[in-house]
């Protein structure tokens, strides 16, 4: 028996790898219903066997309830081992087949732009600041506008001034201290005696924030090293769908989200567009990994390994996705949309039938 975790976590990446190298049959099965409900943690079994001497293969199992004799899904996996994440042995070989023809026919992330985390900042909630926060220690002048929390933004395809201006004027924390570049001559007593606070404050193993780990690597230690925003920014960790924003404010934002830097020649709102299509949101569930409560992650490696089927989009269409985003219309509707403007160009509707129903299965990974 082991932690459902062991499938999909990175860091038990070459333990999997090194079980499909030395064993011909991995057979794993998983329950609908919670073997241990007084713990958050999902559980399965896993036998390894080297009976079976033909090709070898991963079998994967999901059983309604513990006491069933049936399950309720099977899939079998043996063309497209080895498999770097176990759970995704809940798609047949088939349907990884048709993902990766899909798949090719268009340019990774990787290839359609610059994508890097934005600013780790070591303690968002003593760097970044509210708007009374500046004006009281006096440093407008001394900061960037910055989205640490990715659910300010909920609604918002694109992100302009008055969006962010409309943020600090509800007293959201967007203003992050920048400072490392700036000589303490130029701060305000208010903002020495605010740095001088906050450096000696001590979190739960007695430890000052000047004296952690990133704050003291650095020099000066409340001088937070900034990376280049970008034009557009992915939020790595999602429930339902996944966010992509157009970045016409010219806004930072913490290491919650991905920068993209487009390569010349491409359209930045109609990069956004394509990005809602089933197949890259297909891809996003199957390369992502999931934590308790449903919450799926992108590392950088993952999210640049996704594609976008990019095409020029045009402006009325941009507005109207904004607009089913602003007034939260149903994800089955946005992604039918996108599709009708992108790969519903070049592909048969049943494969894309298949693309949703694949996207809907790994979902249901997060979502029983």
């Amino acid at each position: 028996m082991l932690p459902l975790e062991f499938l999909q976590v990175q860091y038990a990446e070459k333990i999997r790898a090194f079980l499909e190298e030395h064993f011909d049959v991995i057979h794993i099965i998983s329950f609908k219903e919670r073997m241990f409900p007084e713990i958050e943690q999902e559980s399965c079994l896993v036998y390894l066997t080297n009976e079976y001497k033909k090709q070898p293969y991963i079998n994967f199992e999901i059983y309604a309830e513990l006491d069933s004799d049936v399950p309720c899904y099977r899939s079998k996996i043996e063309r497209n081992k080895p498999l770097k994440k176990w759970t995704n042995a809940i798609l047949a070989d088939e349907d990884i087949d048709l993902l990766k023809a899909f798949a090719s026919k268009y340019k990774k992330i990787s290839e359609l732009c610059e994508a890097s985390p934005g600013i780790v900042t070591g303690a968002n909630n003593k760097f970044i600041l509210t708007k009374e926060q500046v004006e009281r220690l006096d440093c407008q002048n001394l900061v960037l506008l910055t989205i640490p929390k990715s659910n300010m933004l909920n609604g918002k395809f694109i992100l302009t001034q008055d969006v962010v201006q409309n943020l600090g004027e509800r007293e959201n924390r967007i203003y992050l201290l920048n400072l490392s570049h700036v000589d303490e001559r130029f701060f305000s007593q208010a903002l020495k005696d605010y740095l001088e606070e906050i450096g000696d404050e001590e979190n739960a193993a007695g430890i000052k924030l000047k004296e952690r780990y990133k704050c003291k690597n650095r020099k000066p230690w409340y001088g937070v090293p900034i990376v280049r925003n970008g034009d557009l920014f992915f939020f790595k960790r999602y429930d339902r769908l996944p966010r992509i924003c157009v970045n016409r404010a010219d806004i930072y934002t913490t290491d919650i989200a991905y920068n993209m830097r487009l390569d010349s020649g491409y359209d930045i709102e109609s990069m956004a567009f394509c990005f809602y299509n089933s197949l890259t949101l297909a891809q996003c569930e199957y390369f992502g990994r999931y934590y308790a409560g449903g919450v799926l992650e992108l590392t950088p490696g993952e999210f640049k390994s996704l594609v976008i089927p990019y095409c020029k989009i045009k402006k009325n269409d941009i507005i109207i996705l904004s607009k089913m985003f602003a007034e939260n219309e149903e994800v089955d509707r946005i992604i039918e949309f996108v599709n009708s403007r992108t790969i519903e160009i070049e592909w048969e509707h049943e494969k894309i039938e298949r693309l949703n129903e694949m996207r809907k299965r790994l979902m249901k990974r997060r979502f029983p």
